[in-house]
């Protein structure tokens, strides 16, 4: 029994032995005459070693510690090491610390542990580090943060305030953030940080950010992307994307520093939206969109203006039966200004007059259901009539009447002519756009079942 146990030490011995001899001769370095570590190699190294060095280090590596393994130095004890290799005395290793500095270290001071104590190490550590995340700053380091006295004394009104709310003191929310000078948002900002640091230093006023509209864009960079703009936005298919190169490079010409693309968003939506459209899309949608020439009158709502206007239809109509060429009908429109819908279109054979005006104004005050189903269509889908609040006509001769005004003064409806003839471009834009669907294709035709005088 002693025999065979005197003959497994000895087999785990050479086994040991073998080991030591192989990571000596692959693994291990020594410092050379710069006390400079070799790089390590994968490849086994060329064995220079004398028998007896070979010897000491096998009895070094059995007895002690081996390459690789994880120690502390007694006089580091905040950072742990790692085993790479022996020094220049038997009694010495080459270690290498955590933040990959190498030293040579006596084997009494080195500490080993198992990877349990390296667990256990690890969870201290976290510990302490939440420990001291939830810590508040120590006094000196809060004493060297310097206060005016009128922060000091805000903050310690601020803490006055937040006591006596907690002990009732102040009955309400509302009478604290009244006594405190703050909105709800504010409010709990205040009493939160004075939960996670219960010091008057933490209710310290923040500096006021910039007020609203405020902004801290050089105004020479802010010169360079208007002339970006200037030289790219400039037909339908512009966009505010293909600005910013052209601005990086102006900016990069004249040595000045772009802002961002978020930036250059924000300054784009600051440039006037008719400069924008105008450049875009051109002077006619500008002129309807906003008005070339817009009056003092505010619109409130649907109805609180129309206009009336007519012209003649481009379309020629013949009377089926007999073929006779009847001529070119009148279109009278009547738009309201708020929505930019048609309240009513009346179509006649006789000349703009009192009674084409009359008749569109008729349409315009009643429901369109009867006169839809009577043309077979879906009753819902004119929905809109309605009596206006005011009108706007030009001074034609079936407007600029004391029938016209009589009628508008009796049903409580304020007249107003126009005082330029651009004013009338919102009815007149939708008169043309109303004579695009009377226009035939060359050659053709539109037929029509019944044709009426007035």
């Amino acid at each position: 029994m002693n025999q065979k146990n005197e003959k497994n030490g000895m087999g785990q011995k050479n086994s040991k032995n073998e080991v030591a001899q192989s990571n000596t001769e692959g693994e291990l370095a020594k410092p050379n005459s710069n006390g400079e570590m070799p790089q390590r190699s994968s490849k086994s190294q060329p064995s220079g070693l004398s028998a007896q060095h070979k010897k000491e280090l096998a009895i070094f590596l059995e007895d002690r510690f081996e390459v690789d393994d994880f120690v502390l130095w007694s006089d580091d004890p905040d950072h742990s090491y790692r085993v790479i290799g022996r020094g220049d005395n038997v009694d010495e290793y080459v270690v290498e610390c955590d933040d990959h500095t190498l030293r040579s270290v006596r084997q009494e001071e080195l500490i080993g542990f198992t990877p349990d104590d390296i667990r256990v190490f690890h969870e201290t550590l976290s510990a302490k580090k939440r420990e001291a995340d939830v810590q508040p700053l120590p006094e000196s380091v809060v004493c060297a943060e310097t206060f005016s006295w009128e922060q000091q004394e805000e903050a310690r009104r601020r803490e006055k305030i937040l006591l006596d709310f907690e002990a009732k003191v102040i009955k309400t929310k509302e009478e604290a953030m009244e006594k405190m000078g703050l909105k709800s948002t504010a409010f709990g900002d205040v009493k939160r940080a004075y939960a996670n640091d219960p010091r008057w230093q933490s209710l310290v006023p923040k500096q006021p950010g910039r007020a609203v509209g405020e902004n801290d864009r050089d105004p020479e960079v802010v010169a360079l992307y208007m002339e970006a703009f200037d030289q790219t936005y400039w037909n339908e298919g512009a966009t505010a994307v293909a600005i910013y190169p052209v601005f990086e490079n102006l900016c990069g010409a004249a040595g000045k520093q772009p802002f961002s693309r978020s930036t250059a968003v924000r300054v784009f939506n600051d440039i006037d939206p008719r400069l924008r459209d105008l450049r875009k899309w051109g002077s006619d949608y500008v002129s309807k969109k906003y008005g070339a020439y817009p009056s003092d009158f505010q619109l409130k709502g649907p109805l609180s203006r129309v206009q009336v206007d007519g012209t003649t239809a481009d379309i020629m109509l013949i009377d089926d039966e007999t073929g006779k060429l009847l001529g070119r009908p009148y279109l009278t429109v009547v738009s309201d200004d708020f929505s930019s819908a048609y309240l009513a279109v009346d179509i006649s054979f006789c000349s703009p007059s009192r009674a084409t005006t009359a008749a569109a104004m008729y349409q315009a005050l009643m429901n369109k259901r009867d006169l839809l189903s009577a043309l077979g269509m879906n009753e819902e889908a004119w929905p809109v009539y309605g009596w206006p609040s005011g009108v706007l006509v030009d001074k034609g001769s079936e407007f600029d009447n004391r029938h016209f005004r009589a009628t508008c003064d009796k049903f409580g409806i304020v007249y107003e002519y126009r005082e330029r003839v651009q004013q009338g471009g919102a009815v007149e834009d939708a008169v043309k756009l109303l004579n695009t669907f009377f226009r035939a294709k060359p050659g053709g035709k539109h037929r029509i079942e019944s044709t009426k005088g007035c």
